[in-house]
This record gives structure tokens, C-alpha cells and sequence, in this order.
């Protein structure tokens, strides 16, 4: 039986995907929980400025808590020192740009720029895949710790498209990325969608992040990937990344 930390976890979970909020039985169906126990836990959260209630009986997530979420998230050193280069790089490119990170089996993207007009803006995303579905995330997966791989390649990865890698398959990839520096992504996640990513390191030597953009089919990464590659080695210069050798070598 899930916790109240987990209960708590999911109702969060939901209603994120429902910015206009769910009702207290829209909730019940969605975690399988009795309305007598989903109304008692949703104004729990009520009473702690976690949730807020409508007028119309529908609970929301709390602009206290967005507040929150976002203000910790400016402040990560991350993302402190990833919008410049960035922004660099799409002006340089054309491309979109997107930074993610690793969190277990998914990858969450954190921030997007893109050119829009003359104009380059930088907006939160908050969108996450399965780990093995994007080069982003597979550029990150590909250069963590034996320990950290085993674990993932062990679990039942997501079959999104019939392209999607898991197990020996997603493993023999991940060698190859880690032999040319890059990641890329063939209608794993969506048939239709292509991508390349290339990690992103810290003082550590850790892959903490990384950078992806999308291309056409009938684009060549080659065009893209020195603008990603000289993103990422200014984002882990300035996270204190010190190796003498291009950050595109493992």
C-alpha cells in the first residue's frame, strides 16, 4: 500500500498534468482511492498551501508552490550558467536548444531557447521522456557510471516507437556514444522526430547534463554538432570542468 509521502507524491503528479484543476472523484479514479480518502488528503494539501480549491470544487496545484519551484530552479548553478551559452548557440545556429537532466528512468528538461523572429527566448519546459527514447537523455546515460547504467539497461524501458533501444540493444548504443563524444536519436521517442544531444559535465567529471536540438531527416548532424559540442564545453568550463581534452571525447 503507498505511503501518505507517496499518495501525496501522486496527487501532485496529476493534477500537474491539469492545470485547470480535477475534482475530488476525477482524483479518486485517477490513483484508485476511495472519495472519502482523496477528499481528506486533497484538503490536507489545502491546509498546507499546497493545493489550492475553486469555487467550482475543482483543486489545483498552489501558485505558492510554482512560486517555489521555480524560484529553486533559477538557482540551480545550472541554470545559472547554461542560458548564455545557449543562447549563444541558437543565434549561432538557427537551432532550438534544449537542457536536460537524468533524474532515474526519465529525463527532464529544464530549459528551452529558441529563435523566435529576431528574437531569442529562453522558457522553462517542465516535459520529461523515458530515459532511452532521446539523445539527451542517452548522452547523459551513456557517460555515468557502470553502476548507474546496469541499473537502468535492468529495467523494462519503455517501448515508445518500434525504433525505441532497451537492454542489449540500448546498451551497444550507449558504447558508441560514448566512442564519438554524441548521442543521437532516430524516431526512438516519436517515428517522425530525429535528434543529437552531446553531455555536459562538472568539476566532478560527472555527466550532469546535457544538450540536445532536433533536426530534419534530411539534415546532417555534423551541421548542429560543433555548435552543441562548444555549448556544452562553456557550460561545464563554467561549472568547473577542467580537463585539457574536448569534452566530445570520452
Amino acid at each position: 500500500m503507498p505511503t501518505a509521502s507517496e499518495r501525496l507524491s501522486d496527487v501532485l503528479e496529476v493534477l500537474s498534468q491539469e492545470p485547470a484543476g480535477l475534482s475530488v472523484m476525477e482524483v479518486a479514479e485517477s490513483l484508485s482511492m476511495s472519495r472519502a480518502a482523496t477528499f481528506r488528503l486533497l484538503n490536507l494539501m489545502v491546509d498546507s498551501s499546497l493545493l489550492e480549491k475553486e469555487p467550482s470544487g475543482h483543486y489545483r496545484i498552489a501558485f505558492r508552490l510554482w512560486s517555489m519551484t521555480a524560484v529553486a530552479l533559477r538557482r540551480l548553478p545550472l541554470m545559472d550558467v547554461s542560458l548564455l551559452p545557449m543562447s549563444d548557440g541558437v543565434r549561432c545556429s538557427g537551432h532550438t536548444i534544449i537542457l536536460g537532466v537524468n533524474r532515474g528512468l526519465e529525463t527532464y528538461f529544464l530549459r528551452k531557447v529558441e529563435m523566435v523572429h529576431d528574437y531569442v527566448l529562453a522558457s522553462v519546459t517542465g516535459h520529461r521522456s523515458p530515459v532511452n527514447v532521446t539523445a539527451t537523455g542517452k548522452a547523459i546515460l551513456a557517460f555515468e557510471s557502470d553502476e548507474t547504467r546496469s541499473v537502468v539497461l535492468a529495467d523494462a524501458l519503455p517501448k515508445l516507437t518500434p525504433l525505441s533501444l532497451s537492454g542489449d540493444a540500448l546498451a551497444l548504443d550507449l558504447q558508441k556514444i560514448r566512442e564519438r563524444g554524441y548521442a543521437v536519436n532516430y524516431g526512438e521517442g516519436q517515428i517522425d522526430a530525429r535528434g543529437i544531444a552531446v553531455p555536459v559535465f562538472d568539476s566532478r567529471r560527472r555527466p550532469i547534463a546535457g544538450i540536445g536540438t532536433s533536426v530534419p531527416f534530411s539534415g546532417i548532424e555534423a551541421d548542429v554538432l560543433p555548435v552543441l559540442q562548444q555549448v556544452s564545453n562553456s557550460i561545464s568550463r563554467a561549472l568547473g570542468y577542467l580537463a585539457t581534452d574536448p569534452l566530445n571525447l570520452p
